[in-house]
């Protein structure tokens, strides 16, 4: 489990749980936004999602992939790519009223 830990009225610290689970570093990378979001931002976990289904920010919880490559690609590795999805993530980290993208169907 990764935690906030607060210092003091003013200074947190972002623990995280070293493991063999950040194989990408996009994961890692999701992960460091998502609890800076807690840390910083004052955000909270969310479930919505976007018309496609796909997680409307990188608050969700339990969801470290929504802009990562699939490590398993039994199909077509086409549609198992999710890098583009980087920006409009980032951008609705700052801007929760950033426009809803329009990713083809996946």
């Amino acid at each position: 489990m990764n935690v906030i830990h607060y210092l003091n009225k003013t200074q947190k610290e972002i623990r995280l749980n070293p493991g063999p689970c950040w194989e990408y570093s996009q994961e890692l990378e999701a992960l460091i936004f998502h609890e800076l979001g807690h840390c910083i931002l004052q955000q909270l976990h969310l479930t919505d999602t976007l018309p496609k289904g796909d997680p409307k920010s990188r608050m969700v919880q339990g969801n470290l992939t929504v802009d990562s490559p699939c490590k398993f690609v039994l199909d077509d590795p086409v549609n198992c790519k999710n890098l583009h999805k980087r920006d409009y993530y980032i951008d609705e980290f700052f801007d929760p009223n950033t426009p809803v993208p329009d990713w083809p169907d996946q």
